[in-house]
C-alpha cells in the first residue's frame, strides 16, 4: 500500500466527500496526539510513584526506566503528529478543493 494514496488523483479531482475525509483525518491525528500525551503522563506518574513509594535499587532503576520511556513516547507522539500534519497540509495545498456546503 502506498504511503501517499491521494497522489493517484489528478489535480482538482478530490470531491467534497474526500475533503470531509481529510477533515476527519485531521481530527483523528489530534486525538492520537492527545492519546500519546496521556500515555506519557501516565508513565511519568508511575515513575514518580516508584520514586516516592520504594527505596530499593530495583525500584529506582525501574522508575528511571519508566521516566525515559515516558519521554520517548512523548517525543514519538509529537513527531508522528507533525509528520502527518505536514502530509495533510501538502495534500490540501496541492489540490485546492473548494468547499460547496
Amino acid at each position: 500500500m502506498s504511503k501517499k494514496p491521494y497522489l493517484k488523483f489528478s489535480e482538482g479531482k478530490i470531491i467534497l466527500r474526500d475533503e470531509l475525509a481529510i477533515d476527519r483525518t485531521i481530527l483523528s491525528n489530534e486525538r492520537t496526539l492527545l492519546a500519546y500525551i496521556r500515555t506519557s503522563l501516565s508513565f511519568s506518574i508511575i515513575g514518580i510513584s516508584l520514586f516516592k513509594l520504594f527505596t530499593t535499587l530495583i525500584a529506582i532503576i525501574a522508575a528511571y526506566t519508566v521516566m525515559i520511556i515516558s519521554l520517548f513516547v512523548l517525543i514519538f507522539g509529537i513527531y508522528r503528529y507533525i509528520y502527518l500534519k505536514i502530509q495533510i497540509d501538502f495534500l490540501r495545498k496541492s489540490n485546492q478543493v473548494k468547499k460547496s456546503i
